[in-house]
This record gives C-alpha cells, sequence and structure tokens, in this order.
C-alpha cells in the first residue's frame, strides 16, 4: 500500500517498506531503495537492482571511464534480481535467509556477510553487516 513517497508490503513479522522513482509504475521498477523493518524494530537495508539495469549502468560507465571503464559494478548494500517490478521484488525478499545476506541464492556454502545486531551478535535483519571469514 503506497504511503506518501512510500510503498509498503506488510509481512508475517516484517515490513517492506520501497522508495520507487514516482511516476514509475510499481512493475516496471529496476532500481529501488527498500527497508525490511521487523517487527523486533530491527531493519536491514539495501537496494535492489535488475541485471537490465546493471548492464546499462556498467554500459554507461565504459564511456565515462568510472569503474575502470565500466568493468566492475560494485554496491555493499545491493541485491541484484532478475526481472523488474516491486511484486517480483518482494517475492525475493520474502524468499531470502534474512538472518544473514548472502552472495547467491542459497548454493554457497559460505556466506561473507552477516546481517548482526550493533552489540556484534548474529540478529536477524540488523542493518549492520559485517565481513567473515570462510570456515
Amino acid at each position: 500500500m503506497w504511503d506518501g513517497a512510500f510503498y509498503r508490503v506488510r509481512r508475517d513479522g516484517y515490513e517492506i517498506c520501497f522508495v520507487p522513482d514516482d511516476g514509475v509504475p510499481l512493475d516496471e521498477i529496476d532500481d529501488v531503495d527498500m527497508w525490511v523493518i521487523f517487527d523486533s524494530g530491527e531493519r536491514w537495508s539495501g537496494t535492489i537492482y535488475t541485471l537490465d539495469h546493471v548492464h546499462r549502468v556498467m554500459d554507461r560507465w565504459q564511456q565515462t571511464g568510472e569503474c575502470l571503464d565500466g568493468r566492475y559494478f560494485y554496491v555493499w548494500d545491493g541485491l541484484i534480481v532478475r526481472d523488474r517490478g516491486i511484486p517480483g521484488m518482494v517475492d525475493v525478499v520474502d524468499d531470502l535467509p534474512l538472518d544473514r545476506v548472502r552472495l547467491c541464492c542459497g548454493c554457497c556454502t559460505s556466506s561473507l556477510f552477516r546481517i548482526t545486531a550493533p552489540h556484534g551478535t548474529p540478529s536477524r535483519g540488523s542493518h549492520v553487516a559485517t565481513r567473515r571469514t570462510p570456515a
């Protein structure tokens, strides 16, 4: 549901709050900031990009010289999805193991980033990601 500039999706135990571009239909969004707000008050935030959006950005950087002429795309809080649109992005967030941030869909055996509580204890959904060495 719309709440001012925010589009909120309520789930069991958490809410996803998107900040879509003004005037862009929800099913056409390909780059959006979002927060997952847990009932406990903890939060996880990031930006969701589609593969097509990342490709366009890297093509532009190839022309501007940014990021070694578009040879890489780096964001510490990014999530890349295949398809555009808030409905599909909600499905992806629902599928995430929200107690940790993984490099991929879960097929990796070790996670490089974990969401932790401010005091360093593992927690479901805090906003502080800490680097972990693979086991």
